[in-house]
């Protein structure tokens, strides 16, 4: 698993990331969170490479996200 040091190694590619796939930055910080989250719970296993790893979770939890807030609003309205 990964260690603390090599998942935070990996915050600034991952903010970027996370700007990238959000429409403001509060919420890239939280994918960010969220994502780190998921690492500390479930890690990548150790032969597998970390970033695509960590890709793969944000977009995940980005898509999440946006699903939720699309149900939210169609039945708000």
């Amino acid at each position: 698993p990964a260690d603390i040091a090599t998942l935070l190694a990996e915050a600034p590619w991952l903010a970027r990331l996370a700007r990238s796939l959000t429409s403001d930055s509060a919420e890239a910080d939280d994918l960010v969170q969220d994502t780190y989250a998921a690492a500390l719970r479930s890690p990548p296993a150790t032969d597998r490479p970390l970033r695509p790893w960590l890709r793969r979770v944000a977009i995940n939890l980005a898509r999440m996200r946006h699903r939720s807030r699309s149900r939210r609003a169609s039945t708000e309205s």
